[in-house]
């Protein structure tokens, strides 16, 4: 992707009188250059893999990484953030790279560490719905680990997606994240039974904290 400022020399007068301006004929066009503008290519960055992935606590985990190139050429990605593998929760990593005129652009990845072994059974895949909130939908990234679309719900309109842990097809975890600007977590384990998932989450990113029991219902 590249951006561009064209210059041509033209007169205020002109403008004024005759309402044109007349080009310059000695524009310099280069594939860098356009007159007195200098053309930038902005970073072409993408992850290697998936955004969201899960491992089980205590195995290793290995960074797919991400890649970059500018106007074709590769660019050098760095990374920050760890994943403990040692520790359950949610780690993000971010990868920016940077272009030669000092614009940068980054991406992140989310890891989920699991408590424990899953179940590969356990799939609480599907559409769900909460009060009178927009629906929301459950995904499975990997065994144990899926992703809600929405986890606050319960009549409010404000849209939290997250991701949370359920190894067994009853307990769930929603670890400490921040996936969209907002904080959450879920202090206490969650339940899943009859197609409903109730839990109590705690917003961190509101004044003074909001901590509330919210039920969602699998839609057949």
């Amino acid at each position: 992707m590249k951006l561009s400022i064209i210059k041509f020399g033209c007169s205020f007068l002109v403008i004024l009188l005759l309402g044109g301006c007349k080009k310059d004929p000695d524009v310099t066009i280069t594939d860098t250059q356009i007159g007195e503008s200098k053309i930038t290519f902005f970073v072409d960055l993408a992850l290697n893999g998936n955004e969201y992935m899960g491992i089980v606590k205590g195995q290793a985990f290995t960074d797919p990484g991400a890649k970059a190139t500018e106007n074709g050429q590769a660019v050098d990605v760095k990374v920050s953030g760890t994943v403990n593998t040692n520790v359950s929760g949610i780690y993000k990593l971010t990868y920016t790279a940077v272009n030669k005129d000092g614009f940068a652009k980054s991406v992140n990845r989310y890891v989920g560490v699991l408590p424990e072994a899953p179940d590969p059974a356990v799939d609480l895949s599907g559409n769900y719905v909460s009060s009178t909130s927009p629906a929301a939908t459950i995904t499975k990234i990997s065994n144990g680990l899926f992703y809600t679309s929405n986890c606050w719900g319960g009549g409010s309109v404000v849209v939290i997606g997250a991701l949370f842990f359920c190894t067994d097809g009853t307990t769930l975890h929603l670890p400490l994240q921040d996936l969209g600007g907002q904080r959450v977590v879920a202090s206490d384990p969650g339940v899943y039974a009859g197609g409903k998932i109730t839990w109590t989450i705690t917003r961190l990113d509101y004044p003074g904290t909001l901590t509330l029991e919210k039920v969602w219902t699998k839609v057949p």
